[in-house]
């Protein structure tokens, strides 16, 4: 969706640890990083400066609602799973558009409704909440132990990531991109019936969670585990790819033009 970014100016909104900061200055893009956390700043730093591509990139810490940045100077940019944590998910569209050159792309990913969630037919987490309590209670991450429905696990789930809301209807991001000065030009889902029993694995099951000192997140110590499991993961996704393209998903990405 991004396309061509060799030499172009681009930001990332909410960059957590720079994973999208190393794709794109490969690619040949001169990068401004934006996040909150001080610590997810500096592990970015530390990954493009091992990668020897700090050159390329530059790491600001900052409110996305109010970006300390010049208007009109970026010809790309990306917000990926950002504004379903803001309250105030439209002033930063707003501000995304007034730092956007004219004609300037953004591309977005956010998760969709729980209605949506809902009509995913086979989710392995849907079986795991039919469990007996027991077995729940030794295999199961917290969301799963504490709920009796889908719907419970839903909303327990976004506590631990901090949203502000569960996700969004199509139509209704595409009426805040549209009411912050941009035109949709491509849209897909993701996640869809396949590729989301790999989000059921690591939402669903215990051993890929932690929770220590007040904070949520993956164990560390099981990334061997993460490694054996992705080129399962990958082929869900690529089979994902071949179902209809309004197949009930977990998310969707969107590229809108500033006017």
């Amino acid at each position: 969706m991004l396309a061509e970014v060799n030499g172009q100016r681009t930001l990332d909104i909410g960059c957590g640890d720079g994973l999208f900061a190393v794709e794109l200055a490969r690619r040949g893009a001169i990068v401004d990083e934006i996040d909150l956390l001080a610590e997810d700043l500096d592990r970015g730093k530390n990954r493009v400066e091992a990668l020897h591509l700090d050159q390329r990139v530059n790491f600001v810490r900052c409110d996305a609602q109010r970006m300390p940045l010049k208007s009109d100077s970026y010809d790309k940019a990306i917000a990926n799973c950002v504004l379903e944590h803001i309250q105030l998910d439209s002033e930063v569209l707003k501000e995304t558009n007034r730092v956007l050159r004219k004609g300037g792309l953004l591309v977005l990913t956010v998760p969709l409704d729980l209605e949506v969630h809902q009509s995913i037919p086979g989710r392995l987490v849907k079986a795991l909440i039919r469990l007996p309590q027991r077995m729940k209670a030794k295999l199961c991450s917290s969301s799963v132990i504490g709920s009796q429905s889908f719907e419970e696990f839903a909303m327990l789930s976004v506590i631990p990531y901090n949203h502000a809301r569960f996700g969004y209807s199509s139509e209704e991001i595409t009426d805040k991109l549209n009411q912050a000065g941009f035109d949709i030009v491509a849209a897909a889902r993701y996640l869809k019936l396949f590729g989301t029993i790999g989000v059921d694995l690591m939402e669903g099951l215990a051993v890929f969670q932690a929770k220590k000192g007040g904070e949520f997140g993956y164990i560390a110590k099981h990334d061997w585990l993460y490694g054996l499991c992705f080129p399962l993961f990958y082929a869900l996704s690529f089979v994902d790819g071949l179902l209809p393209a309004n197949s009930p998903a977990q998310g969707i990405a969107i590229s809108a033009r500033k006017r």
